[in-house]
């Protein structure tokens, strides 16, 4: 019965979340070692004893889900030289974040290091506030362009392994 539940559930997520196609390689067997382990988290935090509720799992998984997806156009992040001067350079996802990072002027990469607004798109566009809490540090550094830019690339890079590790 639970493992037919459990089958059940990964598979409405699978489809809600279209991970078949981003992640082929995500199986049931590797569905249920996660769900065990978050399950033996969530008992450690909620004080052993209390069993994790399936709900609590499955956000975990669309929770990632929804920091690694492409959203659209409106929702990019378009980068900006100054309040006024566009450059032309948008990011969908976090990869093409990484991509433009890699590219862009660095006094773009400050202007929005200074205004929060990595963290803010982080937060509210892709859902995820431990990377915007952990870009939020590069703001009160003084750090110049070219480190900022690296120390912002390895930062974005270490959370998207995490995640993509987690799914695999």
């Amino acid at each position: 019965m639970t493992e037919k539940l459990s089958l059940d559930l990964f598979r409405k997520f699978a489809e809600d979340c279209e991970l078949r196609n981003q992640y082929p390689k995500l199986t049931f067997r590797k569905y249920v070692v996660r769900w065990s382990l978050l399950m033996s988290i969530s008992k450690k935090r909620q004080g052993l004893g209390t069993p994790a509720r399936a709900s609590s799992v499955s956000v975990s998984f669309t929770t990632i889900a929804r920091i690694l997806r492409t959203v659209p156009d409106e929702n990019a992040f378009y980068f900006y030289k100054t309040i006024d001067y566009y450059l032309d350079v948008r990011a969908r996802n976090l990869d093409e974040f990484l991509e433009q990072l890699k590219s862009i002027d660095p006094a773009s990469i400050e202007f929005h290091i200074s205004r929060h607004d990595f963290g803010k798109w982080f937060v509210t566009t892709l859902g995820d506030a431990t990377l915007a809490r952990s870009v939020s540090t590069l703001s009160d550094t003084n750090l110049p362009f070219e480190q900022l830019r690296e120390r912002l690339i390895s930062l974005v890079q270490m959370r998207v392994a995490r995640l993509r590790k987690f799914l695999q």
